[in-house]
C-alpha cells in the first residue's frame, strides 16, 4: 500500500484521505494482517531448510506474493486518470478506485489469495518436525487428543504429498465399479474421501465403498501396461514381498474383467474377496505403499488391525525397507506395534486442533526417558511405580505383590534412573498413558535431609540400606516359621 500511496498516484491532491482511508482499513484487519505474515514467514523458513518439500514450493509462495504485488500494480498503477482532461470523471473514478469500500476489498482480496497460499502449505511446518532426523515416525496420544483431526488433515493436504491408509478399511471388490481406467487415479480420488460415524448410513454410496476396487483396478492396468514396455510391475513387486511372508501365495491378473485372482499352493486361482481379514490388510498395505510415488508422506492409522503382532512387525519391516525413498508416520495404541519400531521416532501428541494449532512433541526420544520406559507409559492404565534391579529382582517381586493393584511396576536397575525417570515422567507432563509415577529406593546411608528432597519429588526411600534387610524384619520371620512348634527356638537362632 506504501507504494500505492507514494508512486504514479502521489501527486493527487487529496493523497491525504487516500492514505487515511488505507490506514484504517488496515487497522480494521491488523490482527488477520499479522497473523497471515507470521504465518507464511513459518511456511517459508520451514520450506527452506526442510528436506521433505520439493524445491518448487518455495517458488510457489514466491510467485504468489509477488503476483500479488504485480496485480496491484496493474490494476491500480496504471490508470489513465491524470490523463484525463474531464475533472468531473476524473473525481468519479477516484471516488470509486479509492474509496473505503473499494480499498477494503482490494485488501480483502490479496488476504484471501494469502489464506488460500497457506492453506495450500499448512502442513509443511508440522511435516518438517516430525521428520527433523528420520523418515520414519511414531504418533501416539490419549484419546481425544485430536489424532483424527491430524489424520483427516494430512489427507486433504493440498500439495498430494500425503497417501493416508485408514484404520476402517472396506477391503471387498465391487464388479460393478468400471470408471477407473489412469493408475494411480484412486490415490488423489481417495484422499477427498473421510468418514466419520455420521456417514456409516450412506457407506455404500461412499467413496470408501470403492477405494479397495480402484486399488485393484489400477493394479491390473498399470501390470498390463508394464508388461508391454517390458518393465517390472508393481504386481510382481507385491508378490515379492507378499511371499516373504507367506511363500505359498501368488497374485495374478485376470485383465478382460479387470482382477486379480490369488492361488495357495499353486491352487485353482480365486478372488481376492475369499481371502481372510488379515491377507486382505497385508496385500492392501503393501499394494499402497508400492504405488506411492517417490516422497509421499504415507500415514498408517492402527496399522496392526487384523494383523498377528509377528506379523505386523515384519511386514512394516519390509514395507519401510522398500520404500526408503518415502516418509512413514505411524499412529498407534498398540504397544507391541510400538516396540517393534525401534527405529521410528516417537512423537507425542498432546493436542491437536488444526494445522497451526496443536501442540506436539515430534521427538521424544531425544528426551531422558528411554523407550523401554516410554512403551511402559503407552501401555499402562495405572501410574507407574519405578524401582531398582530387574524382573527376576527381589525389589520387583516384593513390589509387584506389594502394590501391582494401585501401580505399573517397572524395575530399571539402579536408584539414580529410578529418580531420574520419576522426575522426568512427572515434570514433563506428556499427557499419555497415567503419565505420572512414584520412585522407591533403598536407602543406602542417605541422611534424612536428602531423603526429604526426595520424598518432594515422590520417591521413597525403605528404612533399610538394602531390600533383602526387610526380610530381617521381626514380623516377616515370625510369619514365616510361626508355624512350627520350635519356632521360638528357630527366631533367636536367626536373630
Amino acid at each position: 500500500m506504501k507504494t500505492l500511496v507514494d508512486g504514479a498516484l502521489g501527486n493527487l491532491h487529496n493523497i491525504s484521505h487516500l492514505k487515511n482511508r488505507i490506514t484504517k482499513v488496515i487497522e480494521k484487519n491488523r490482527k488477520e494482517i499479522v497473523d497471515i505474515s507470521q504465518r507464511i514467514n513459518l511456511i517459508i523458513s520451514v520450506l527452506q531448510d526442510g528436506s521433505v518439500f520439493e524445491n518448487n514450493e518455495l517458488n510457489d509462495i514466491e510467485f504468489t506474493i509477488e503476483n500479488q504485488i504485480e496485480m496491484l500494480k496493474n490494476d491500480y498503477m496504471t490508470t489513465s486518470v491524470e490523463d484525463n482532461p474531464n475533472r468531473r470523471i476524473k473525481d468519479v473514478v477516484y471516488f470509486v478506485l479509492f474509496s473505503s469500500e473499494h480499498i477494503e476489498l482490494i485488501i480483502n482480496s490479496v488476504l484471501t489469495s494469502l489464506k488460500e497460499l497457506i492453506n495450500t502449505h499448512r502442513n509443511s511446518l508440522l511435516l518438517s518436525e516430525l521428520f527433523s532426523s528420520n523418515n520414519k515416525c511414531l504418533i501416539v496420544g490419549k484419546n481425544g487428543s485430536g489424532k483424527s483431526t491430524l489424520i483427516n488433515n494430512l489427507k486433504q493436504d493440498k500439495m498430494k504429498r500425503t497417501l493416508v491408509l485408514p484404520a476402517r478399511k472396506n477391503l471387498v471388490f465391487y464388479n460393478d465399479i468400471n470408471d477407473i481406467n489412469v493408475p494411480k487415479l484412486f490415490l488423489e480420488k481417495s484422499q477427498k474421501f473421510t468418514l466419520k460415524e455420521t456417514d456409516l448410513l450412506n457407506y455404500q454410496d461412499s467413496e470408501h465403498r470403492n477405494f479397495f476396487t480402484n486399488l485393484v483396478r489400477t493394479l491390473v492396468s498399470e501390470e498390463h501396461f508394464s508388461h508391454n514396455s517390458g518393465i517390472i510391475s508393481k504386481l510382481e513387486k507385491i508378490n515379492r514381498i507378499f511371499q516373504k511372508l507367506f511363500p505359498e501365495f501368488r497374485f495374478s491378473t485376470e485383465p478382460y474383467s479387470r482382477k486379480i485372482l490369488v492361488s495357495k499352493n499353486n491352487s485353482t486361482p480365486y478372488e481376492l474377496n475369499c481371502m481372510s481379514d488379515g491377507e486382505k490388510s497385508i496385500f492392501f498395505y503393501i499394494a499402497n505403499v508400492v504405488m506411492a510415488e517417490s516422497k509421499t508422506v504415507i500415514v498408517v492409522d492402527e496399522p496392526e488391525t487384523h494383523l498377528h503382532p509377528s506379523i505386523c512387525s515384519k511386514l512394516w519391516d519390509e514395507l519401510v525397507l522398500e520404500r526408503d525413498d518415502c516418509y512413514f508416520i505411524f499412529i498407534s495404541h498398540d504397544v507391541n506395534f510400538i516396540a517393534s519400531r525401534s527405529d521410528a521416532t516417537i512423537s507425542w501428541c498432546k493436542r491437536y486442533t488444526s494445522a497451526f494449532d496443536y501442540d506436539i512433541n515430534p521427538n521424544i526420544n531425544e528426551e531422558t526417558l528411554n523407550r523401554e520406559v516410554l512403551i511402559s507409559l503407552l501401555g499402562s492404565v495405572k501410574p507407574i511405580l519405578f524401582c531398582e534391579g530387574k524382573l527376576e529382582s527381589l525389589d520387583y517381586k516384593i513390589y509387584s505383590i506389594l502394590y501391582s493393584d494401585k501401580y505399573t511396576i517397572k524395575p530399571v536397575e539402579n536408584h539414580l534412573k529410578v529418580i531420574e525417570y520419576t522426575r522426568t515422567v512427572n515434570n514433563a507432563k506428556l499427557n499419555i498413558g497415567n503419565s505420572s509415577a512414584i520412585g522407591i529406593i533403598d536407602r543406602d546411608y542417605k541422611d534424612d535431609e536428602q531423603l526429604i528432597e526426595l520424598k518432594e519429588d515422590k520417591i521413597f526411600s525403605l528404612p533399610v540400606n538394602e531390600v533383602e534387610m526387610l526380610l530381617m524384619y521381626p514380623d516377616v520371620i515370625n510369619s514365616v516359621i510361626a508355624w512350627r512348634e520350635d519356632f521360638e527356638k528357630r527366631y533367636e537362632h536367626i536373630l
